[in-house]
């Protein structure tokens, strides 16, 4: 892993600023971070995704519900 080049900026009053970086790879522990972040996104993504066919199931379950009750109804009618 190559070494990312700093600096610090010269502040107004003469003085020199936090590092930052100018360029190269991300650091391990920016890397780190970023993936900790994506993580974190893909799990939220995924618990979404989950809910939502939850929802799914539960919407056909009670449609089949009402379909077995007209089906039930229309059986009963003719008799």
């Amino acid at each position: 892993m190559g070494v990312p080049v700093v600096r610090r900026k010269r502040l107004d009053d003469g003085s020199f600023g936090p590092l930052e970086k100018v360029m190269g790879e991300e650091t391990d522990q920016e890397k780190i971070e970023r993936l900790e972040s994506e993580n974190t996104n893909l799990m939220l993504a995924l618990t979404d995704q989950y809910e939502k066919n939850l929802q799914l199931e539960k919407d056909n379950t009670n449609t089949m519900l009402a379909l077995t009750d007209l089906y039930e109804q229309m059986m009963g009618g003719s008799n």
